[in-house]
């Protein structure tokens, strides 16, 4: 059996971690399944730079529901790369988490303007944006029909998904098949 080198393991485990994916070793899949061990603190530091680092620990926070911890990771993510759009879009579902609605509907925008009809950020910006429909100008609801359209067409299998957890997005969609 080919072994790989501990250095790059350790490196892609890291990487994986930082995206949140779970890796696990080959072998260990045919015998029981065991995670491999996320790195933490010093070691985590060293492997990423302050961005990265600060953008897996936002997301981490916001999928565990801490809204005021996700906030500080983000800021700090985004003061070291203000032109991130997956930093600002951690920033307004941080914002949501909080209760900061203004703040996260501002973040949101940013987060529109950096990656308009991006692939990776589609779904999760009109998950979020369908939450402050009634909050949302008449021009800015026109637009989210728009893109709920973009998002279902970049990747139908997350926003079917995504429809599930989000009843409105269905009724969105309904709407701008009508438009």
């Amino acid at each position: 059996m080919n072994r790989i080198a501990p250095q790059t393991y350790i490196l892609f485990t890291a990487f994986v971690w930082a995206f949140g994916w779970v890796l696990v070793d080959a072998p260990v899949l045919k015998s029981r399944y065991q995670p491999v061990p996320a790195p933490r603190g010093e070691v985590a530091r060293l492997m990423f730079n302050e961005k990265e680092y600060a953008l897996a620990h936002a997301w981490q926070a916001v999928r565990e529901g801490d809204g005021e911890r996700a906030a500080i990771y983000a800021h700090r993510s985004l003061a070291a790369a203000p032109e991130n759009a997956y930093g600002w879009l951690a920033l307004a579902w941080a914002e949501a988490l909080a209760g900061r609605d203004d703040a996260g509907i501002a973040a949101l925008e940013r987060s529109y303007q950096l990656a308009p009809r991006s692939m990776p950020l589609a779904v999760s910006q009109v998950v979020l944006a369908q939450r402050w429909w009634p909050r949302l100008s008449v021009e800015r609801r026109k637009a989210l029909l728009s893109e709920v359209k973009v998002a279902r067409g970049l990747d139908a299998h997350a926003f079917n998904l995504a429809v599930i957890e989000a009843p409105r997005l269905a009724i969105l969609h309904r709407m701008a098949q009508t438009r």
